[in-house]
C-alpha cells in the first residue's frame, strides 16, 4: 500500500499534534468491558480512536495513528480474543516474549490479549489505520445475540480454535476475513453502530466453521531475524542522505543478498529500494509540514542531490510538487 493512498497530508488534519482522542460509542450504563481497561499510550505524533460497544464482551476499535508507535498496557487473558486487520500502513508488533508480529495492508491477525497486554507497536511508514475486534468469551457466551444462537455458535469452540497460548494466526491479504473487514471503514455515522452489529455476527459466524488448522501458518517467531532487521531498519533511516546498495547491506551486517531482500519484504510489505524512497518522502512531507526549512535543503537531507529528481520522486509519491505540497500546509 503506497503512502500515495492516502494523502498524508490529508490524514487526520482535524487531530492536534500530541493529541490522541478516543471517542466512545455506546450508551452510557452498559459495561464496557475491556475498553475500560484498554489504555493505547502514544509518545508522540497524533491518533484517533472510535470505540463501539456493540454487545455486552464483543467491541470494535477504529484506530488511526500518524505516529512512529504506540504501546498498549491492559489486563492479559487467554479468554479475550483480539482480530486485528490493517487497512492501511505497515506495524511491527512486539508482543510478549519478545516476539513479533508484522502486519501490512488487508493483514489480520487474531491472539488473545495475553499477547499483547505490555506490547509496541512500531509504525515503519509513520501513519497507520485499521480496526481491532475484542471478543471476552466469558461475558460474551453467557447472553448470544439471537441470531448467533439460533445457529448454535459455541463460544467454547471458538476458544478451543483460537486461544493457542502464544500462538497467533496471521492471515495475508486477500483472505475471506479481509474481504469482510474491508467495507468497515467507509460507513456512514448514522448506521456505524447497528452495520458493525451485524458485520461482526457474520464474521463470527465464519469462524466459528472456520478452522485454523487448514489456514496458513500460525506465526512462527524468528527473535534473531527480528533483531537483525531491526538494526537494518534503524541504519537505513537514521541517515536518510546515505545510500546504501543491497551487497552494502549485506557485507555489513553478515546476511546473505537474497535472504535479506526476502525477508525484508516479509517485514515491512516492500521491496528495500521501494520502502526507503517512500519513507524518504514521507519524512520530507513531515519537514515541509512542520517547518520552514527550504525544499533544496530537504531535498538533500532526504537523500536527493538533484532538487529536481525530488520534486519528481515527490509528486510520484504525494499527487503533489513539493512548493505546492508547502502552500497547502
Amino acid at each position: 500500500m503506497s503512502i500515495a493512498s492516502p494523502n498524508i497530508a490529508d490524514f487526520l488534519p482535524q487531530i492536534s499534534s500530541g493529541t490522541l482522542e478516543i471517542n466512545a460509542h455506546y450508551p452510557q450504563q452498559k459495561d464496557h468491558g475491556r475498553l475500560d481497561q484498554w489504555h493505547p499510550i502514544l509518545p508522540q505524533g497524533k491518533g484517533l480512536i472510535d470505540n463501539f460497544h456493540l454487545f455486552p464482551g464483543l467491541h470494535l476499535s477504529h484506530v488511526r495513528f500518524l505516529a512512529p508507535e504506540v504501546r498498549y498496557q491492559h489486563p492479559a487473558s487467554d479468554m479475550v480474543i483480539e482480530i486485528n486487520h490493517c487497512r492501511r500502513g505497515r506495524s511491527s508488533w512486539h508482543l510478549q516474549g519478545e516476539r513479533l508480529l508484522t502486519l501490512k495492508a488487508g493483514d489480520i491477525d487474531i491472539h488473545t490479549t495475553d499477547c499483547c497486554a505490555d506490547s509496541r507497536q512500531e509504525f515503519s511508514a509513520g501513519f497507520y489505520e485499521g480496526i481491532t475486534i475484542s471478543l471476552d468469551l466469558n461475558i460474551f457466551g453467557k447472553k448470544l445475540p439471537a441470531i448467533l444462537q439460533e445457529a448454535h455458535l459455541s463460544t467454547e469452540q471458538l476458544y478451543q480454535d483460537f486461544c493457542m497460548p502464544d500462538s497467533p494466526l496471521l492471515l495475508p491479504s486477500g483472505s475471506s476475513l479481509d474481504r469482510l473487514l474491508t467495507p468497515l471503514y467507509n460507513i456512514p455515522d448514522s448506521i456505524r453502530l447497528p452495520y458493525y452489529q451485524l458485520k461482526v455476527q457474520e464474521i463470527l459466524l465464519l469462524l466459528s466453521v472456520w478452522k485454523p488448522n487448514a489456514a496458513p501458518d500460525r506465526l512462527q517467531y524468528h527473535t534473531e531475524q527480528a533483531g537483525r532487521l531491526q538494526e537494518i531498519y534503524t541504519f537505513l533511516t537514521n541517515d536518510l542522505s546515505a545510500r546504501h546498495t543491497i551487497a552494502q547491506l549485506a557485507q555489513r551486517f553478515h546476511i546473505n543478498p537474497t535472504t535479506l531482500k526476502r525477508e525484508f519484504k516479509q517485514t515491512y510489505g516492500l521491496p528495500i529500494a521501494q520502502f526507503m524512497q517512500e519513507y524518504r518522502m514521507q519524512q520530507a512531507m513531515k519537514r515541509i509540514r512542520e517547518t520552514d526549512t527550504p525544499l533544496s535543503v530537504i531535498a538533500q537531507e532526504v537523500g536527493y542531490a538533484n532538487q529536481s529528481k525530488f520534486a519528481e520522486v515527490f509528486k510520484k509519491i504525494t499527487g503533489k510538487l513539493p512548493s505546492a505540497y508547502r502552500r497547502q500546509s
